[in-house]
Parts: C-alpha cells; structure tokens; sequence
C-alpha cells in the first residue's frame, strides 16, 4: 500500500478549474454524518464490519467539533463506483493542526479509472471550503 501526503488549500486545488461535470451516466451524492446516520450503508461492501464503520463514525463524527467529516460517492448507473472521504483531525494523524481537513480512503473501480471521478469527487468536497485555509 503506498501513502501520498501533501498540503494544499482548496483555494490551491479549485485553481486547476471548477469541479466540471460527471460523464453521461454517473452521479453522484456528498454524505454526511449525524446522530442517526452513522455510514453510508453501501460502503459496508467495500470498507468492511459494522463494527469497524461504527469506530470510524465516534472518531469523525463524536470527537469531531468542526464537522468536516464527509464521503463523496460516485454511481454508475445505480453502482457504487467510486468513493472519497474527507476528514478533521482526528487520532490517527497527529502532525495536522486544528481546522486542518484530510482526503484518504480513495476508491474507483477498476472499469471506471481514468474518467475524472476522482478529480470530479476532490473538488465537489474542498469546494464548499473555498477561501479557509
């Protein structure tokens, strides 16, 4: 598994364009936790048990103050095939400072790589970020 670390604004990643548009036949939905909606429950094939779900949602979402934890996902015709998370600071990463938002847990299907998804799903999510460092 390989890691990438890098800091940027969303200023800094929305300068390379606007979000744009999905290809013909994709759409797409940004989710966010609350009390009664722990994780979007598609993602239990792909990230695995309800337990683990369940640990990830207290760490973004209970000890969370600034409420940035969200997942864009991407479908294909009713199909999950793509999804990103955006997060706070959490345990996990002590080196970010407060307010700081990280990307990771990035997936595109095989099928559907090389069409943006990815490109499409960073700037929908830092989008709404637009002039906060």
């Amino acid at each position: 598994m390989r890691f990438v670390f890098f800091k940027n604004t969303a200023d800094g990643i929305l300068q390379t364009g606007p979000p744009g548009s999905l290809p013909p036949g994709y759409t797409f939905r940004v989710w966010q936790p609350s009390i009664t909606r722990v994780y979007p429950r598609e993602l239990l094939d792909y990230h695995g048990s309800c337990f683990s779900v369940f640990a990830w949602w207290v760490l973004q979402y209970v000890f969370s103050i600034n409420r940035i934890y969200r997942v864009m996902l991407i479908y294909h015709h009713g199909e999950l095939v793509h999804y990103t998370l955006l997060s706070p600071k959490n345990l996990r990463c002590p080196f970010m400072k407060k307010g700081d938002a990280k990307l990771g847990m990035t997936w595109t299907h095989e099928k559907h790589r090389g069409r943006g998804l990815a490109t499409f799903g960073v700037k929908q999510l830092v989008s709404p970020f637009r002039g906060r460092n």
